[in-house]
């Protein structure tokens, strides 16, 4: 679930019994002194005239007209507040995959890996997914052809040229595929080139290609 759901609407009078205490609190203080305040102004304003009646009743008035205003701005201050601190807004929500993390935990890798594909699925533009699912046939599923199919997809799905690019030079060189190897070395020195990965990379692709001359 993408956490709490902050965004239905709710009147000013809904709440536990707690948030009824303290709004019939705050009302109670907050008229009792409006109330005093009122009745001084009138006397002031009026004398001893019975209109002097109605200067407490509006003061009481008063106190719940501001009580609502308070607790409608507290309310939708605290949902605002809900909503960034649970992205229920604008921000996106980051799964964590802590049920797939579960599976592989109690060694249930065949669920784990249909779970990382339906997410994979779910959300075309989403590679996490698939990078965990690679990584999945890697280090458990012991099939490194689709971990590489996956880094493939990973690199088609991503806006990022670089994407997978670690991990497949990684895969290839626990592979052995010195081929493949060379050319994701080349690929990834020419979108580095004034880095210092880049730099490394063409190093390592040098002492490939050295090696294959002597050979």
């Amino acid at each position: 679930m993408k956490g709490l759901d902050f965004r239905m609407p709710r009147t000013p009078f809904d709440g536990d019994s707690g948030d009824r205490a303290q709004r019939r609190f705050f009302v109670v203080f907050l008229a009792t002194a409006l109330s005093i305040i009122s009745l001084a102004v009138g006397f002031l304003v009026v004398g001893g005239s019975p209109l002097l009646l109605l200067f407490p009743v509006l003061g009481i008035a008063v106190a719940f007209v501001i009580r609502e205003l308070f607790w409608s701005f507290f309310d939708r201050s605290s949902r605002a507040i809900g909503r960034m601190v649970h992205s229920a807004g604008n921000i996106p929500y980051s799964p964590t995959y802590s049920a797939e993390d579960a599976l592989v935990a109690r060694g249930d890798h065949a669920a784990a890996a249909a779970a990382y594909r339906a997410h994979a699925d779910a959300n075309p533009a989403a590679v996490t997914p698939l990078l965990r699912l690679a990584e999945l046939n890697r280090r458990h599923l012991r099939d490194d052809a689709e971990a590489e199919r996956l880094y493939l997809e990973v690199r088609r799905r991503s806006a990022d040229p670089g994407a997978a690019a670690n991990q497949l030079i990684d895969l290839y060189r626990a592979t052995g595929n010195r081929g493949r190897l060379m050319a994701e070395l080349a690929r990834y020195s020419a979108l580095h080139a004034d880095t210092a990965a880049g730099a490394a990379a063409r190093k390592e692709l040098q002492l490939l290609k050295d090696e294959a001359a002597s050979a």
